[in-house]
């Protein structure tokens, strides 16, 4: 059993590259006030170099798994296209014993990528790693994204807990929720709160990301596009890595 975290360092991690951080700016600021509220710190990585849009997705992953490296305590995972409300409490409101991984399931009844939580402990290290590194190959018939290896991976890790919906709605517009995910191939999408001509750069950028072939060298491009981020962004700075 490892100790309950008392006094935290959190970090909530938004990474938006490619033109993101302009299409979901409204929503990323959400983000920010969020972990003002509640004394956190925020990153948004928005430039990490040159980088294949296939390694962006699995970028968070690595760095959440850095700062956590890094003596952060707890590390919140929120994708650029989810909207934190103004009530939203504190994350550790919703704590369990012994669990040091939070998700939420979406849509399709399995666990959703675009809002997560991870505390530091060693086996929260080694699921980081073990996905990241298992990137190069499908995975139970998974695509090039991350979420269907953290589904895969995340299927024998008791340290798992699932939190209530509110925590990450990406599929039902009229339920009282903290965080709204508005992401693609769902309903939620339809109703993204941002202008006309952000939509067709979303669309853009998406179509994209649909041509692309896959990325050739992804785990070394990932691991390379980490410690530029590393070196740009102060926040990984402020925490020293943790003795071993």
């Amino acid at each position: 059993m490892h100790s309950t975290v008392v006094t935290q360092n959190v970090l909530v991690l938004t990474v938006a590259l490619g033109g993101y951080r302009l299409v979901f700016d409204k929503l990323i600021a959400s983000h920010s006030r969020y972990a003002q509220r509640h004394g956190y710190q925020h990153a948004l990585i928005d430039k990490a170099g040159k980088i294949h849009p296939h390694a962006a997705p699995w970028l968070k992953l690595s760095l959440a798994k850095e700062a956590l490296l890094r003596n952060y305590d707890v590390v919140l995972v929120v994708d650029a296209d989810c909207l934190i409300r103004q009530d939203t409490p504190a994350i550790a409101t919703v704590w369990k014993q012994d669990k040091y991984v939070y998700g939420v399931k979406g849509f399709s009844g399995r666990l959703n990528s675009g809002f997560l939580v991870f505390k530091r402990c060693p086996e929260v290290l080694e699921l980081l790693e073990l996905t990241l590194d298992s990137c190069e190959r499908p995975v139970d018939g998974q695509d090039w994204g991350e979420n269907g290896h953290l589904i895969y991976f995340s299927h024998s890790y008791s340290e798992l807990a699932y939190l209530p919906r509110c925590w990450n709605n990406n599929c039902d517009p009229s339920a009282r929720d903290y965080v709204r995910h508005f992401c693609g191939g769902t309903a939620m999408a339809r109703n993204v709160p941002i202008s006309i001509w952000r939509r067709w750069l979303l669309l853009l950028l998406r179509r994209r990301i649909q041509r692309l072939a896959r990325c050739e060298g992804l785990r070394s491009q990932i691991s390379s596009r980490t410690l530029y981020c590393l070196a740009r962004y102060p926040v990984f700075h402020q925490a020293q890595p943790a003795r071993t």
